[in-house]
């Protein structure tokens, strides 16, 4: 046979495959909908040896993967609202060929396989997994990283130093709805070629890590962390041109009254930041500072910076 891609979608009534698995030359596969799919084919690592895209979506009596893992050959993975499920593919770190992997809204998920993942991985989405309690083993050893999105994650307190990030290639890292999560890797500042981070619906978060953020970054985003009491260290970060600041009640003011805000800013928002008392001090509003970055095509008007205040105290 020699069947390329297969789709299969809303069969309610399929709870297993054939034992002799699927097409040896499959190259991309979806399994959608079918709500009563309790396993799938064993031999999947054995006799595939050309599966590149493997998408599981809407299988809630799916709680594990066959013994065996799945076929090397996989770039892709994604797997989306099983909610039954409980632990992902064994030796997922001998999938030398995957690049990305989102899993969402799995529930029953509260920890990733022994071994941890591979260090091929570019992109990693992890979203609405609830029980989820840590990040993968071995993160630290994936110098391939470019992208990572954790949200929606309520079990995870914080991150563990021996599993944390390489310091190499991650671009892009933003954690989101993460409600009892308490701290930011103190290791944060090693990774040298973050430049975009965003922090959102953190409510316990209070503060940066000691050692600071990464000097590479170019945007930052902090949302809705009401207990956010400090911005220190923000000086260090000589090519930030965004910083945007919104629904921080807990930030009461900018050190030195914003004199340690980067000088390379092109687009400052702050918004609803009610018990901000002083957030710029007349040095940095002044008249050049507000020219230069008018230079810049910051924005709508050079008046930007002074509305974005206003807007604090509203």
């Amino acid at each position: 046979m020699f069947l390329e891609e297969l789709q299969i979608n809303g069969c309610f009534g399929l709870a297993s495959f054939p034992e002799m698995g699927l097409p040896s030359v499959l190259r991309h596969l979806e399994i959608e909908g079918c709500q009563n799919l309790k396993s799938l084919p064993e031999g999947m690592m054995q006799k595939n040896t050309s599966l590149k895209f493997l998408l599981i979506d809407r299988c809630h009596s799916l709680t594990s993967f066959p013994k065996g893992g799945l076929p090397t050959s996989l770039e892709h993975l994604s797997i989306l609202y099983c909610s039954s499920l409980k632990s992902l593919p064994e030796r997922m770190q001998n999938n030398t060929s995957l690049k990305i992997l989102t899993i969402h809204e799995c529930n029953s998920l509260k920890s990733f396989s022994r071994g941890g993942l591979p260090t091929s991985l570019e992109y990693i989405d992890i979203n609405g997994c609830s029980r989820q309690q840590s990040l993968p083993e071995g993160m630290q050893n994936n110098t391939s990283l470019k992208e990572l999105n954790i949200e929606g994650c309520h079990s995870l307190t914080s991150f563990l130093r021996e599993v944390w990030l390489p310091n190499t290639s991650l671009k892009y890292l933003k954690i989101c709805d993460c409600e009892n999560l308490e701290s930011l890797p103190e290791g944060l500042h090693n990774l040298k070629s973050l430049d975009d981070l965003k922090i959102k619906k953190c409510p316990l978060l209070m503060s940066f890590p000691e050692r600071g953020l990464p000097t590479t970054l170019k945007s930052l985003e902090i949302t809705d962390c009401c207990n956010i009491e400090s911005l220190l260290g923000l000086h260090n970060l000589t090519y930030l041109d965004h910083l945007e600041i919104k629904s921080c009640p807990g930030l009461m003011s900018f050190p030195e009254g914003g004199a340690e805000l980067p000088t390379n800013l092109i687009n400052l928002h702050i918004e609803d930041c009610k018990d901000l008392e002083q957030p710029l001090s007349e040095e940095f509003s002044s008249q050049a500072i507000l020219q230069a970055l008018e230079d810049k095509t910051m924005i709508e008007s050079p008046d930007c910076i002074e509305i974005a205040q206003k807007q604090c105290f509203l």
